[in-house]
Formats: C-alpha cells, structure tokens, sequence
C-alpha cells in the first residue's frame, strides 16, 4: 500500500496504522537504513520468512518504480541502438537499469534529456486531473 505523508524539519511520523500493515508490532525496534533518493524501514530481527518476504516486498517496490520510469520515457522507434547506447555513456544510471529499460524498448536518448531536464517525473500532481 502507498501512503503519501507530509515531513516535518524535525522529522517524520509514520502511523501506527501503517506499521501494523506492514508487520510491525507496536513497541518494536526498526531498523532505518538511508538510501539515495529513498529511506527503508525494516524490522530489527527476522525470521527467515520475514527476511523472504522483505525482499520481495522491496523486489516488487523496484519493478513498479522501474514501470514509472518506463512510462515517461519515449519508446524506441530503431533510433539506432549506437546513439541510444552512446546517449547515456557518462552517466550514473546504473548498467542493469539501462539494460532493463532497454529491453523494454525505452529510447535511451529521450532517457538522457529527462535526465538533462532534472524536470520531476515521479510523484507529481497532474493538473488535468
């Protein structure tokens, strides 16, 4: 489940109600690990199954913002592979990624300009809406 919520300069609160959907018991230590562009809050300690269904929690995570992503960008329209390959050379976009987008048929070169662009494409509020 998604859950849009407001920070604070101090800090966030994460509801109850929300850490009861994900498995939490009420009093229990987390662990927060920081990411870039992202935050995680795992259980302190897991069993096996827990730890098992974590990963595909985040798994699954990864392929809906992957599929975001795709849905943003430009399909491949035979561009040429080399100046699609050649578009995102100096970047930090790591390999798999590029690999998966382009399997997908993504253009990388409107990949590159999104990303020249720095213009928002997650998470953003549709006016026509």
């Amino acid at each position: 489940m998604k859950f849009v919520k407001g920070t604070t300069k101090k800090k966030l609160v994460i509801p109850n109600a929300v850490m009861e959907l994900g498995g939490f018991e009420k009093g229990a230590p987390v662990e927060i690990r920081a990411l870039p562009d992202a935050v995680a809050v795992l259980k302190k300690e897991m069993t096996a199954m827990e730890l098992i269904r974590a990963v595909d929690s985040l798994q699954r995570l990864s392929v809906e913002l992957l599929v975001e992503l795709i849905g943003v960008c430009d399909p491949c329209e035979d561009c040429g592979n080399e100046k699609c390959a050649a578009a995102l050379e100096s970047t930090d976009v790591p390999e798999w990624v590029l690999s998966v987008l382009e399997s997908w048929g993504v253009c990388l070169e409107d990949l590159e300009k999104l990303l020249m662009s720095e213009d928002i494409v997650y998470g953003y509020e549709d006016p026509a809406v």
